[in-house]
């Protein structure tokens, strides 16, 4: 046992100690990416000096400070668990700098301004973008963008064209990310909202979305339909005897065998646990007959998808039948018939005109679902 033990905690161990493919190839791309700033940062550095002679301390300070960042950023990505976050801020204080120092350049030089450099505030932002969340990108971005305006004025070198070609592309980019993120996050609100009205293993409504959109159907309605609860039959029986995956299985297959019996206007709904409930608006008593029976049908062949034989009980109940119609009254009448078709012997359904006398014979001929 204890050796057992042991072998566990090595193998713990390695597994903590290796980390991910992902996470090797983010470190190795951060270290690349620090060792080259910190090159142009040297490489700036002793320019400037050649051609000046002296380095002010506004922009010795500067280049100090990009080459200690890039430093720090190599040292943290190089730990046994960085921290991406303080990385994010730190590349980002890294692309800034960079655009200070060659703008500041520019003005001390009086240099016009390079394409690099414009080019320079164009992966600022776009770096900004994938990093930083949208609005302190935004803010960044104009801020970059504003500070190129000014050293272009300051310098007397303010190419008209240029800077506006560079405005559009900087808002072309903005705006294309913010559409994404709209898209994304609209998407995103969908895909929250229909897991939060439907059943997650069915795909069906849930409880809460059927009673409300049952609630607002009963509101508008002017046609009339019928609603149907059903019951699995022996799924408990089911599951001791296949398990609970063949449980899901069943569940699965019977909500399949529901959305094919809807047409627009219609509802299926899990109720809970093995319950359904299904709406066919708009359709009469003996349309809604056929229904039932398609269902059937749809279920006794459950054994060609590797399934046991499949059957459901089940209450009708006509929208007329209850005075006022709520969704309480309608679904109580038809968990009462619900109650009648299963002590009936199941694998039936009872409608409005049966109740009375499954009440005094249960008889399975008479309340099938094609009777």
């Amino acid at each position: 046992m204890s050796q057992n033990k042991a072998g566990i905690k090595i193998t713990a161990q390695r597994e903590t100690a290796a980390p991910p493919k992902t996470e090797v190839q983010r470190r190795r791309l951060v270290s690349v990416l620090t060792v080259f700033s910190l090159i142009l940062h040297v490489i700036t550095y002793q320019a400037y000096l050649a051609a000046v002679g002296q380095v002010g301390g506004l922009l010795g300070g500067m280049l100090a400070a990009g080459m200690v960042t890039s430093v720090a950023v190599l040292v943290m990505s190089l730990r046994p668990q960085p921290n991406f976050a303080a990385i994010r801020m730190a590349a980002i204080g890294l692309a800034g700098s960079w655009i200070a120092v060659s703008l500041v350049q520019s003005v001390h030089l009086h240099q016009a301004l390079q394409p690099s450099q414009l080019m320079s505030v164009g992966i600022f932002t776009a770096l900004a973008l994938a990093l930083l969340p949208f609005r302190t990108a935004v803010t960044l971005s104009a801020g970059s963008y504003l500070a190129v305006w000014g050293v272009a004025l300051l310098t007397g070198t303010a190419n008209a064209l240029t800077l506006l070609v560079l405005g559009s592309l900087l808002a072309m980019l903005l705006s294309t990310e913010y559409g994404e993120r709209i898209t994304h996050e609209r998407a995103r609100a969908e895909i929250l909202e229909w897991m939060a009205q439907h059943d997650g293993l069915t795909g069906l409504l849930n409880r809460s979305a059927t009673e409300q959109r049952l609630k607002e159907w009963l509101c508008t309605q002017r046609t009339g339909g019928c609603l149907l609860l059903l019951d699995l039959d022996n799924f408990k029986g089911i599951n001791d005897q296949y398990g609970h995956q063949m449980g899901d299985h069943a569940l699965q297959y019977t909500a399949q065998a529901l959305g094919r019996l809807l047409r627009p206007g219609d509802l299926a709904g899990r109720w809970g646990g093995e319950e359904f409930v299904i709406l066919l608006a708009g359709r009469t008593a003996a349309e809604a007959r056929e229904a039932a029976a398609q269902l059937q049908e749809d279920l006794y062949r459950s054994p060609q998808a590797g399934l046991p034989s499949l059957t459901v009980s089940g209450g009708s109940v006509c929208v007329g039948e209850a005075a006022p119609p709520t969704v309480s009254a309608l679904l109580s009448l038809a968990d009462e018939r619900l109650y009648c078709a299963k002590a009936a012997g199941r694998a039936c359904i009872v409608w409005p005109a049966e109740e009375d006398s499954h009440r005094h014979a249960a008889r399975l001929t008479c309340c099938s679902a094609t009777s």
